[in-house]
């Protein structure tokens, strides 16, 4: 993969497309998984470098049966500046989910200084028509304890949002997709400190 370079024209920076990846973007997908962990604050070199190994084995086998659907976000002459992807695993059906199988949404990354631009908003948008289009009922955000300050900063226990202003939200802040929201509808609560919750977006 070559190497990203921040420089880039404000004509370049205007020019976003989102296209699906395929097996050719294994090392853009690895470089967003290891920028995202980095940006969370890990820095053991080892640890980092065992994920990639194991990662890189789980991406190529997930992107070719189907299990990883990915997309990213290109700027100028094809310039990978963000993406994001699906992992769809088999699971029990429920009353609200009628099908053995679930979606979670992970892997969501923006280099710096393409960031407050919408293009979150572009890939979440994206995959979310894509569930949609699949039939599934609701999706999770894997998320972590990153964004708590902000939720509790921006008053989101119990805030009600329609789909267009959660996207606007992420797009805003980043930082919110790496904290727990379980959202019902159009509720929304925050998980609390020692919770296991995935987001989970109402999609019907």
């Amino acid at each position: 993969m070559e190497p990203f370079c921040a420089v880039q024209s404000v004509a370049d920076m205007d020019r976003i497309s989102i296209r699906e990846a395929t097996i050719h973007d294994i090392a853009h997908i690895l470089d967003h998984r290891r920028s995202m962990f980095d940006a969370m604050g890990e820095r053991d070199t080892t640890r980092m470098e065992a994920m990639a190994t194991v990662s890189e084995s789980y991406f190529r086998s997930a992107l070719e049966d189907g299990t990883y659907r990915g997309w990213l976000a290109e700027a100028g002459e094809g310039q990978v500046v963000a993406g994001g992807g699906i992992v769809i695993s088999a699971w029990p059906a429920m009353p609200r989910a009628p099908q053995a199988r679930r979606a979670t949404i992970l892997n969501m990354y923006t280099h710096p200084a393409y960031r407050r631009r919408g293009i979150a908003r572009q890939l979440m948008t994206t995959m979310i028509d894509w569930l949609i289009a699949q039939g599934f009922c609701e999706v999770s955000l894997h998320a972590s304890d990153f964004g708590r300050p902000l939720y509790e900063q921006l008053g989101l226990a119990n805030k009600k949002l329609s789909r267009s202003e959660w996207l606007d939200l992420l797009s805003k802040n980043p930082i919110l997709i790496k904290r727990p929201i379980v959202i019902r509808g159009n509720r929304a609560i925050i998980a609390r400190h020692s919770s296991k919750a995935n987001i989970l977006m109402d999609l019907m």
